[in-house]
């Protein structure tokens, strides 16, 4: 009884989902064509590029890049 009431519950669980709540994009990526249409934002994610090239390493500040 107990393993049909899951079987049963699966069933519906696994019906239930749309195509869409299941695929989703990334919520950290941002798309390139979206974000840098402005001035402001472009110097912002250049700003960022050189932000990261400051350090020696290239990593970050601090990064222990222990092998």
């Amino acid at each position: 009884m107990k393993t049909k009431i899951i079987a049963g519950l699966l069933a519906i669980s696994a019906i239930s989902c749309s195509k869409d709540f299941v695929d989703q994009q990334p919520p950290n990526s941002v798309l390139v064509d979206k974000y840098f249409n402005t001035e402001g934002n472009i110097a912002l994610g250049l700003n960022g590029l050189y932000q990261s090239l400051r350090s020696g390493d290239a990593v970050g500040e601090g990064a222990n890049t222990w092998t």
